[in-house]
């Protein structure tokens, strides 16, 4: 069986699909987002943004893919762009399925897509605008700082997995 719009092909048959319709206007489609765990030897790079629980919160940079570009791209270019240094990456994770976030700043509906990347050179040099902190954080410290849920989430099956 194959949805293809609102229809269903099943067998070289085409059946109506019956759904739940619900008030579309104020919806929008999910976003896919990279998050980016730069491990830099025992420490991981963590960072405060004001779209998170007014900054309150450490998470990593991150943001979203652009069209026409891989997640390895848009994971460079978002570290880059935030935090002004080279990583390189590894691979995704984790992915997690965000909805309506409660500490994010507004209503979205994201798809983490949860990346190591490794260290590779330069300064930190945070944007002021998505970022507003940024520090390298030991291992066992980590779990002592005030983490948004989904990174701390990430960071333990990151731990789990034995990526850091």
């Amino acid at each position: 069986m194959i949805r293809v719009g609102a229809e269903v092909v099943k067998s070289g048959r085409s059946a109506t699909i019956l759904s739940l319709h619900r008030d579309m206007k104020n919806t929008t489609h999910p976003e896919a987002v990279v998050g980016t765990f730069i491990v830099n030897g025992t420490s991981i790079l963590l960072t405060r943004s004001p779209k998170w629980e007014s900054g309150t919160l450490w998470v990593v940079p991150g943001g979203h893919i652009e069209y026409q570009e891989s997640i390895e791209e848009a994971v460079v270019r978002e570290v880059q762009e935030e935090v002004g240094i080279l990583v390189k990456f590894e691979k995704v994770f984790a992915v997690y399925d965000a909805i309506e976030p409660k500490h994010f700043f507004k209503k979205r509906h994201f798809i983490f897509l949860e990346c190591v990347c490794r260290y590779v050179k330069n300064e930190l040099k945070i944007d002021n605008t998505e970022i507003i902190e940024a520090q390298w954080v030991e291992k066992e410290k980590i779990f002592q700082m005030p983490l948004e849920p989904f990174t701390r989430k990430a960071i333990e099956s990151m731990i789990s997995q034995g990526i850091f």
